[in-house]
């Protein structure tokens, strides 16, 4: 399950509602990944997101020049906890924890992770990459 709604689409994008904000996919031909984060969520927990992606056979993404943990997960210096995923189609996608001073900001709670809309998520974002 996606977290939003689909609203239309057009010759150059798909359009979602999601969270009462529109949200644009924009269409391309082709898609070189690139080696930054393509998208990110912010999670209530990046521990058990880590668990719950690597029991369904998720490999996190190592980056030799930051100091991850055996997990797969970098803590930044602001304390913010983060680890990286590739979807099917190469692209880079990141899960954060933030730090506790911003804990109020709004997150994906780890249920939604093992309940599939990851796995949406990614098919969606696989789609798109062949319109």
């Amino acid at each position: 399950m996606f977290w939003g709604s689909f609203e239309r689409e057009d010759a150059y994008a798909c359009i979602f509602e999601a969270g009462g904000a529109e949200l644009r996919i924009q269409k391309v031909g082709s898609l070189t990944p690139q080696a930054h984060a393509l998208l990110g969520w912010s999670v209530a927990s990046v521990d058990e997101v880590v668990t719950s992606l690597a029991s369904k056979g998720v490999s996190l993404e190592r980056h030799r020049f930051l100091g991850q943990d055996i997990h797969g997960i970098w803590t930044s210096p602001s304390g913010a906890k983060v680890a990286w995923i590739k979807d099917p189609d190469g692209n880079l996608l990141s899960v954060t924890e933030p730090p506790p001073h911003m804990a109020k900001c709004p997150q994906l709670p780890p249920a939604a992770w093992a309940g599939g809309q990851l796995r949406s998520t990614l098919t969606l974002a696989g789609s798109l990459g062949d319109a």
